[in-house]
């Protein structure tokens, strides 16, 4: 599997956040949407909420698609340091 590289940029007069505390935010993410998934609300029944709270504008395949790659975050763009 081929690795990509993330650049962080911020807003000129935005206050520095540090990379550990963005890391760290999309690892929460990753695995609030998981649990989120993974709970007693199904995936489709998410979904449907989901596309109501849009308006409708959003394909339910293009919001389980999201779904999907938002717990894939962690994974994809955190390297886990070993101690």
């Amino acid at each position: 599997m081929q690795t990509q590289s993330v650049k962080v940029t911020q807003k000129e007069n935005a206050p520095e956040v540090p990379t550990e505390i963005i890391a760290q935010s999309i690892v929460d993410m990753s695995r609030g949407v998981r649990k989120l998934v993974n709970s007693r609300l199904n995936e489709r029944a998410l979904i449907v909420l989901l596309k109501d709270a849009c308006g409708g504008d959003v394909s339910m395949q293009t919001i389980q698609k999201v779904l999907h790659k938002l717990q894939d975050l962690e994974r994809l763009y955190i390297k886990k340091q070993v101690n």
